[in-house]
Protein backbone atom coordinates (compact mmCIF):
# COMPACT_ATOMS: atom_id res chain seq x y z
CA UNK A 1 0.00 0.00 0.00
CA UNK A 2 2.95 1.91 1.05
CA UNK A 3 4.96 1.73 -2.03
CA UNK A 4 1.90 2.84 -4.40
CA UNK A 5 1.69 6.33 -3.11
CA UNK A 6 4.66 6.54 -5.44
CA UNK A 7 4.33 4.17 -7.81
CA UNK A 8 0.27 5.49 -8.82
CA UNK A 9 1.23 9.13 -10.03
CA UNK A 10 4.72 8.27 -11.41
CA UNK A 11 2.59 5.49 -13.67
CA UNK A 12 0.17 7.97 -15.10
CA UNK A 13 2.68 10.46 -15.52
CA UNK A 14 4.95 8.64 -17.76
CA UNK A 15 1.69 7.08 -19.90
CA UNK A 16 0.70 10.56 -19.83
CA UNK A 17 3.57 11.43 -21.24
CA UNK A 18 4.37 8.55 -23.07
CA UNK A 19 1.00 8.23 -24.78
CA UNK A 20 -0.32 11.84 -24.55
CA UNK A 21 -0.85 12.66 -28.19
CA UNK A 22 -3.30 8.70 -28.64
CA UNK A 23 -5.01 9.90 -25.54
CA UNK A 24 -5.82 13.70 -26.15
CA UNK A 25 -6.22 16.02 -23.39
CA UNK A 26 -9.19 14.46 -22.41
CA UNK A 27 -7.69 11.35 -21.38
CA UNK A 28 -4.74 12.90 -19.87
CA UNK A 29 -7.26 14.37 -17.76
CA UNK A 30 -9.08 11.46 -16.78
CA UNK A 31 -5.68 9.27 -15.71
CA UNK A 32 -3.90 12.42 -13.73
CA UNK A 33 -7.77 13.43 -11.96
CA UNK A 34 -8.20 9.37 -10.84
CA UNK A 35 -4.87 8.71 -9.93
CA UNK A 36 -4.59 11.55 -7.62
CA UNK A 37 -8.14 10.45 -6.22
CA UNK A 38 -6.84 7.10 -5.61
CA UNK A 39 -3.42 8.51 -3.93
CA UNK A 40 -5.32 10.73 -1.66
CA UNK A 41 -7.43 7.67 -0.94
CA UNK A 42 -4.20 5.59 0.15
CA UNK A 43 -3.32 8.66 2.05
CA UNK A 44 -6.08 8.64 3.90
CA UNK A 45 -5.93 4.99 4.86
CA UNK A 46 -2.29 5.34 5.54
CA UNK A 47 -3.49 7.94 7.99
CA UNK A 48 -5.81 6.17 9.76
CA UNK A 49 -3.52 3.18 10.20
CA UNK A 50 -0.29 5.42 11.30
CA UNK A 51 -1.94 8.29 13.24
CA UNK A 52 -1.58 5.95 16.77
CA UNK A 53 1.88 7.18 16.33
CA UNK A 54 3.79 3.70 15.55
CA UNK A 55 6.65 4.67 13.06
CA UNK A 56 7.23 2.59 10.38
CA UNK A 57 9.77 0.95 7.79
CA UNK A 58 9.17 -0.48 4.66
CA UNK A 59 11.88 -2.16 3.08
CA UNK A 60 11.41 -2.03 -0.65
CA UNK A 61 15.22 -3.43 -1.69
CA UNK A 62 18.52 -4.40 -0.28
CA UNK A 63 21.02 -2.21 -1.90
CA UNK A 64 24.12 -3.84 -1.57
CA UNK A 65 25.84 -6.00 0.91
CA UNK A 66 29.78 -5.79 1.69
CA UNK A 67 30.56 -8.93 4.17
CA UNK A 68 27.99 -8.65 7.14
CA UNK A 69 27.15 -4.75 6.32
CA UNK A 70 24.02 -4.39 4.80
CA UNK A 71 22.62 -1.32 3.08
CA UNK A 72 18.59 -1.11 2.29
CA UNK A 73 16.21 1.07 0.61
CA UNK A 74 13.38 1.79 2.81
CA UNK A 75 10.51 4.20 2.80
CA UNK A 76 10.20 5.49 6.94
CA UNK A 77 6.50 6.62 7.75
CA UNK A 78 5.97 8.26 10.69
CA UNK A 79 2.68 10.71 11.82
CA UNK A 80 3.87 13.81 10.45
CA UNK A 81 5.47 12.59 7.33
CA UNK A 82 1.41 10.59 6.85
CA UNK A 83 0.29 14.41 7.32
CA UNK A 84 2.06 15.67 5.21
CA UNK A 85 1.43 13.02 2.65
CA UNK A 86 -2.41 13.39 2.87
CA UNK A 87 -2.12 17.41 2.89
CA UNK A 88 0.57 17.36 -0.51
CA UNK A 89 -2.19 14.90 -1.95
CA UNK A 90 -5.28 17.01 -1.37
CA UNK A 91 -3.32 20.41 -2.99
CA UNK A 92 -1.52 18.34 -5.97
CA UNK A 93 -5.56 17.58 -7.01
CA UNK A 94 -6.19 20.95 -6.30
CA UNK A 95 -3.75 22.49 -8.64
CA UNK A 96 -3.92 19.51 -11.47
CA UNK A 97 -7.67 20.38 -11.52
CA UNK A 98 -7.30 24.07 -11.46
CA UNK A 99 -4.47 23.66 -14.60
CA UNK A 100 -7.11 21.69 -16.87
CA UNK A 101 -9.49 24.42 -16.40
CA UNK A 102 -7.18 27.60 -16.29
CA UNK A 103 -4.99 25.75 -19.67
CA UNK A 104 -8.46 25.02 -20.92
CA UNK A 105 -7.02 26.20 -24.57
CA UNK A 106 -3.73 25.33 -24.79
CA UNK A 107 -2.40 22.33 -27.11
CA UNK A 108 0.13 20.89 -24.56
CA UNK A 109 -2.18 20.64 -21.46
CA UNK A 110 -0.62 17.03 -21.34
CA UNK A 111 3.05 18.33 -20.76
CA UNK A 112 2.44 20.62 -18.32
CA UNK A 113 0.06 17.82 -16.14
CA UNK A 114 3.05 15.76 -16.42
CA UNK A 115 5.85 17.98 -15.24
CA UNK A 116 3.55 18.84 -12.32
Amino acid sequence: MSILIISIPLTSAIIIYMLGRKIGYKGGRLISIISMFINIYISIIMYRDYIGGEEKGVKIKNWYEVGHQTTTIEMYYTKETVIMLLLISIITTIVITYSYWYLSEDAHQNRFITYI
